[in-house]
């Protein structure tokens, strides 16, 4: 098992086994996956599972992205409890590993990926909290939004960014389950980071290069695909994010 966290520190890549390989991503810090390893395109459609309450208006975005940007039919299924042997006492977070192996069990038959959404403080041991875990080339991936409110660092909150880190993160979570790789582009979602600022600067976007590699993975994107994420994007108020989107549709016409 090959595990690639990206959280508070340093990342660390080990292998533990031949059977698969496994990536464990936490939004801030990173190391690069060895490669980005081709597969066929995957039918079927995502999940998003919420795991405890979860902001019915933040599920109901990462819905529509989920759908655009991968260009699969994307269903919220009804919130579950977090296992309470998943959670730490002393830290008081939530252990990533086990939601992780938890959405394998919930994933229905049909499904391609499974995304788990949590509001949450969730960590693995190698790192002090995290903020996602994908299995590479599997099916689970998980997202904490815990740490994404501006109100957990004592300032006043604000939806719209919010909305902007949690879709970054879900963007960059999928792909990981894709087999997408890490990027060096420090504007490309793909990308790693070492702090939550560093996030910020990147976009809802992938790189032309990562971009192609995604359409590699997941089958060609439809013509209307920039445009439909253009517009999600303007609607819920980050027109920067949207424009990149539009002058590369306006490019390659």
């Amino acid at each position: 098992m090959r595990v690639c966290l990206r959280g508070h520190g340093c990342c660390q890549v080990m292998a533990k086994t031949l059977l698969r390989n496994i990536a464990m991503f936490a939004i801030i810090s990173g190391s690069s996956l060895s490669g980005c390893a081709r597969e066929n395109s995957q039918p079927g459609h995502f999940v998003l599972q919420p795991l405890g309450n979860v902001d019915e208006k933040l599920l109901a975005l990462m819905r529509r992205f989920a759908e655009a940007a991968y260009n699969r039919p994307c269903k919220v299924a009804k919130p579950q409890e977090l296992p309470s042997s998943a959670y730490d006492t002393r830290r008081k977070q939530y252990r990533a590993g086990e939601l992780l192996s938890l959405l394998k069990d919930l994933a229905p038959t049909g499904a391609a990926k499974v995304v788990g959404i949590t509001e949450k403080d969730i960590f693995t041991r190698q790192m002090n909290f995290i903020f996602g875990l994908a299995d590479v080339r599997g099916k689970p991936c998980v997202v904490s939004t815990c740490r994404l409110h501006q109100s957990f660092w004592g300032e006043p909150e604000n939806d719209v960014l919010l909305y902007r880190r949690a879709l970054k993160i879900l963007y960059h979570e999928l792909g990981h389950t894709f087999g997408m790789d890490h990027c060096d582009k420090i504007r490309c979602a793909m990308c790693y980071h070492n702090s939550l600022p560093e996030l910020d600067v990147s976009y809802i976007c992938f790189c032309p290069s990562c971009t192609r590699k995604l359409e590699k993975l997941v089958g060609r994107f439809p013509d209307d695909r920039d445009a439909k994420l253009a517009a999600l994007l303007t609607e819920v108020g980050l027109p920067e994010d949207a424009k990149l989107y539009i002058e590369r549709k306006e490019g390659s016409e």
